[in-house]
């Protein structure tokens, strides 16, 4: 079993999520843009006696998505578990800007994570893909002014695409599930990911430029 968690290289859930899979005994993929923050998540899980690799790429991007399922396949053997928690940083009032960064990360992030995820568990026989969302985007939203309406509309998308694809489990064996944190729960720091990595010791592995 291979594990992917996005935007693993913060102190937040998907560092936390990484390090239970490896406790668990499962060879987990540190993905996250903040290059230094996805060694540390490595070295975190090595010490422990887990095992991990670090690999750079843009949830953003398809091609390094496919790229990033491909590194995990090569790495640690078939991918079983996709854990997309990638987001982009919360901005409180959310000017107009920074909207359509917003959900490229956190809603095509997880949708291109999905799709490919789907392709490397049919390969597998089966998993599971974990969307990490919000609980700003359940029914009853945001009860405070100053919200984040991009952030919110990206994490409603994420709940749909993981409803709308529950009937995977019965046809391909892979099961889709969403996890809604509360506020405070989840890092600030940008999670999607690019950039190189470099040989480490213990049990972590190379990603190359171009994932």
């Amino acid at each position: 079993m291979t594990v992917i968690v996005t935007g693993a290289g913060g102190t937040g859930c998907g560092q936390a999520i990484a390090a239970r899979f490896a406790r668990d005994g499962a060879p987990v993929i540190v993905a996250d843009i903040f290059e230094a923050g996805g060694h540390r998540t490595v070295d975190l899980i090595t010490r422990d006696g887990g095992r991990a690799a670090f690999c750079g790429a843009d949830v953003r991007d398809e091609g390094q998505i496919r790229e990033l399922i491909a590194f995990g396949e090569r790495t640690f053997g078939g991918v079983t578990v996709m854990v997309n928690n990638a987001s982009a940083p919360f901005r409180p009032g959310e000017p107009l800007e920074h909207w359509a960064d917003t959900v490229q990360t956190d809603l095509l992030g997880a949708m291109f994570g999905t799709r490919h995820a789907i392709d490397a568990m049919r390969r597998a026989g089966g998993g599971a893909i974990v969307n990490i969302a919000s609980i700003s985007a359940l029914w009853h939203g945001r009860r405070t002014s100053g919200g984040a309406p991009a952030f919110d509309v990206a994490k409603a998308g994420v709940i749909r695409l993981t409803t709308t694809l529950a009937g995977l489990a019965g046809t391909d064996g892979i099961r889709v599930n969403c996890l809604a944190p509360g506020a405070g729960s989840r890092r600030t720091d940008r999670a999607s990911i690019g950039s190189r990595s470099r040989r480490r010791n213990g049990s972590s592995a190379e990603c190359p430029r171009s994932c």
